[in-house]
């Protein structure tokens, strides 16, 4: 399978790519700057301007599923992941492609604390409306895009993330983070993401994945 990562140049992007090109995948690796990706063999880096569709368009040419870990690397005010999702579907669209995943951010649209104690709702309602205000309402507005637009979408919604070694064990929840699911590895994220590109369970829905 064809496979081509936004952002990928970033923490999950370059597990994704790992993981995608050990299990066999054709990808291309779209960034900004060519020289953050190593090469390798059935890996094909491609350097876009994510705000120009020609660009963009082009790059999706023969791709069969498209993965977007784009997102801000600062807590300022940022309207990347609602402009780039709107340039993003309308180059898939072009090429036929109907087939997305993307890394959200649980409680960026819709409330990701159902099993959670008041205390940790309380908490994470403050935190949410300060030092991420920014970065949680441009990933709601990537949320929001996608659900109304006609791609077969999944959303993946992770808690805190950290760059720990691979478990292969982790759970998922349609409804919000499992119950005490406060952290979730890079490694264990990508997989769950990868899966997703042949895994129908999960389509046009935003699930919810926590050790």
């Amino acid at each position: 399978m064809k496979l081509a990562i936004f952002g990928a140049s970033g923490r999950t992007g370059k597990i994704l790519i790992e993981q995608a090109l050990s299990a066999g995948h054709q990808v291309v690796a779209v960034v900004r700057d060519i020289a953050k990706i190593t090469p390798a063999q059935n890996l094909e880096i491609r350097s876009v301007d994510i705000s120009n569709l020609e660009e963009t368009t082009k790059v999706l040419e023969g791709v069969e599923v498209v993965f977007n870990c784009l997102g801000s690397n600062h807590l300022g005010k940022t309207d990347l992941q609602e402009k780039s999702i709107q340039v993003i579907l309308k180059a898939m669209s072009a090429n036929g492609i109907k087939r997305i995943i993307v890394l959200g951010a649980s409680g960026s649209l819709h409330p990701s604390l159902k099993h959670a104690s008041f205390g940790r709702k309380i908490f994470f309602w403050i935190i949410r409306n300060t030092f991420l205000k920014h970065p949680m309402r441009d990933s709601g507005n990537q949320q929001r895009i996608l659900e109304g637009s006609s791609a077969d979408y999944t959303v993946v919604l992770p808690p805190r993330l950290t760059d720990g070694p691979y478990v292969g064990k982790y759970r998922v929840d349609a409804e919000g983070l499992p119950p005490q699911g406060q952290l979730l590895g890079r490694a264990d994220l990508a997989e769950f993401m990868l899966r997703q590109a042949s895994d129908p369970q999960w389509i046009r829905q935003c699930p919810y994945v926590a050790y």
